[in-house]
């Protein structure tokens, strides 16, 4: 998240010397983004994330950005399939955040991570009246057309999408029981479940109308997921799970792929997202994403047909995982122990 031109450049050259495969922007400005994507395409290397708020996605895909998560996040992507595209993006705001300390400075890199851990539990939280504003102009101005152009411009530019549908339910629906209820919370650590729990607060106490504006997006985001599908530009299924709030490791790509299926996606389709297209947006066809001769033997045993329907993933009947095989049983005597003594942050 560099706040200069010259921060971002650097930030690329450090990444690349240290060998890193790609890079990822989050709460930058279209121009900083913009030149770090310039200096990652002159050294070879990929970068992707999210899009700043006055960054057109047009732009950044003609540009070359690898990927783009959350749909945004955000309006930013919905602003360009919007027949008040200029208004929408006027209400849209830049978030900032301090950068982590390159100097060390007693306490600074500690309280850096502490507002990064508070705006990753929950962005939605910090959600403006403008930015409410611009989330209902940008859904009751919605142009179809606009929208499978822009899906068009990114199978062209081969622009990668992973909607993370999860991600932004738990974020909209903060205070819906079924996340704040949901009974696989038993498996989370005590302390990130209080995290979680003053997150939900302060979402409760945004204005009725934000949180209206935030709910009514979610037709939005379901319509523009599937208008991606059917133009074929590539997408992976994630869910964020890095201390975001109602995020259930494991258990959240599972509910990605009932999202998915919600947003009119087939079988087949997000069959694919969770297992080649991973594999290929990463470069790995050979390591991953396929059953086949000479594949590592790391692949998951279901009891139903997937071609058939997503909820065949849940079917799982075993694993094998470098060679062990772990039965249902195993599987299931593993979450008790997790439950019993839980830990995951």
């Amino acid at each position: 998240n560099a706040s200069t031109v010259d921060g971002a450049v650097r930030a690329v050259r450090e990444q690349h010397r240290d060998g890193a495969d790609f890079v990822k922007a989050g709460m930058t400005t279209g121009e900083t983004f913009l030149a770090a994507l310039r200096e990652a395409n002159r050294l070879g290397i990929r970068l992707g994330g999210h899009l700043p708020a006055d960054l057109d996605p047009r732009e950044a895909a003609r540009a070359g950005v690898w990927s783009i998560e959350h749909l945004g996040p955000g309006v930013t992507v919905f602003a360009a399939a919007s027949s008040k595209e200029g208004e929408v993006r006027a209400g849209n705001v830049t978030r900032k955040l301090p950068p982590i300390p390159r100097i060390k400075i007693p306490g600074a890199e500690k309280l850096a991570m502490k507002l990064i851990k508070g705006m990753v539990t929950n962005p939605a939280t910090a959600t403006s009246e403008p930015e409410a504003h611009a989330y209902t102009l940008a859904d009751a101005s919605y142009d179809q057309q606009k929208a499978e152009e822009l899906a068009a411009l990114f199978v062209q530019h081969s622009t990668w999408q992973c909607p993370t549908l999860i991600r932004v339910h738990t974020q909209q629906f903060a205070d819906s029981p079924e996340h704040t209820e949901d009974p696989r919370r038993r498996y989370m650590a005590p302390e990130e479940l209080r995290t979680w729990d003053r997150s939900v607060k302060r979402f409760s106490r945004l204005p009725d109308a934000t949180r209206s504006a935030l709910r009514g997006h979610w037709d939005a985001q379901l319509r523009m997921t599937r208008t991606f599908a059917d133009a074929g530009v590539p997408m992976v299924a994630g869910t964020d799970a890095c201390g975001a709030a109602g995020i259930i490791p494991g258990f959240a790509l599972h509910d990605e792929f009932g999202l998915l299926a919600e947003a009119g996606l087939d079988p087949l389709t997000i069959l694919r997202m969770t297992t080649t297209e991973p594999a290929r947006f990463l470069g790995e066809e050979g390591a991953f994403g396929r059953i086949a001769p000479g594949m590592p033997a790391d692949l998951v045993l279901l009891d139903e047909d997937p071609l058939q329907s997503h909820t065949a993933l849940r079917a799982i009947a075993g694993v094998m995982r470098e060679g062990s095989w772990w039965s249902r049983a195993d599987l299931d005597g593993v979450l008790e122990r997790v439950a019993a003594e839980p830990g995951a942050h």
